[in-house]
């Protein structure tokens, strides 16, 4: 009787359950892939990057990458058969130490966790801000680095113990390994662009080194223009230190029609430039 007790007692367990779903394990092989800075997409390539809208505005977002610029990291993930993951996040730090540590918690770390765009469609894709890297500019940091980490909620177990035996959500998490970054050229920051009767931007640069030229190029037929197109300069201080300015170029186009424009700045490391925007001259 004791045993025919205990038999019906687990009989009636498994049939309070849900069927007993496949175990799932989070994906073995994944890594960081490219890394883009926005400055090097066209004005369409940008338009047509996949945004969840279920977090987010698209087309705010879309706008809000040109005015602030930054870099697309992709995620590249390859889940096997019975691997699958259910949110996918990115830290940014200066210091390679700062990043979450591998087996721990994922908020551990003093790092800048980033934007995701696509979540778990496909691999992931995510948004750094250059405001995100610009705070590190106390430390003069030049170099960045990066870790992704895919998480799974409620699947360490099989479905029915799950539903029986855990009420609480609790999640696992796996890391990839550190990609670093290098930026040593100017930031291009708060980029808008003033159409009608003429042609004009307004941007702030932020450097580690002096600013040496600034300005807007502008194309009504390349999409990505750059020095070798129409050029607007802005005249800085030849006195100042010239590691932040605020620029204002403008310009008045011989014919009417929409033109792409780019902000750019020069420093002794090199060029930057800003995201590409659309402005029409009437």
């Amino acid at each position: 009787m004791k045993r025919l007790a205990i038999f019906l007692c687990g009989v009636l367990l498994l049939a309070s359950c849900e069927d007993i779903d496949e175990a799932r394990m989070l994906p073995t092989e994944f890594s960081i892939g490219d890394i883009t800075d926005l400055s090097e997409l066209t004005y369409d390539e940008v338009e047509n990057l996949a945004i969840n809208s279920d977090y987010q505005d698209p087309s705010y977002l879309r706008e809000e990458m040109r005015r602030t610029g930054g870099l697309i990291v992709k995620g590249a993930v390859n889940p096997k058969e019975g691997e699958a993951y259910d949110y996918a996040r990115l830290w940014l730090s200066d210091k390679e130490s700062e990043l979450p540590a591998d087996g721990g918690y994922w908020g551990s770390g003093n790092a800048y966790q980033v934007e995701t765009l696509t979540g778990t469609a496909g691999s992931p894709l995510f948004y750094v801000r250059s405001w995100d890297m610009v705070n590190f500019q106390e430390n003069q940091a030049s170099i960045f680095y990066y870790k992704m980490a895919l998480e799974s909620w409620n699947n360490e177990y099989p479905g029915f113990l799950d539903d029986c035996l855990y009420e609480d959500y609790y999640s696992r998490t796996v890391f990839s390994s550190v990609k670093s970054y290098s930026k040593e050229t100017p930031y291009i920051l708060d980029c808008a662009v003033e159409e009608g009767g003429a042609l004009g931007m307004s941007f702030t640069v932020r450097s580690n080194y002096t600013v040496t030229q600034c300005g807007m190029c502008y194309s009504n037929s390349n999409q990505l223009p750059d020095l070798k197109d129409k050029v607007a300069y802005y005249n800085l201080d030849s006195e100042a230190d010239n590691r932040e300015v605020y620029v204002h170029p403008m310009a008045l186009p011989e014919e009417s029609g929409t033109y792409y424009v780019r902000g750019f700045a020069v420093s002794e490391k090199g060029i930057s430039y800003s995201p590409v925007q659309k402005a029409t001259i009437y």
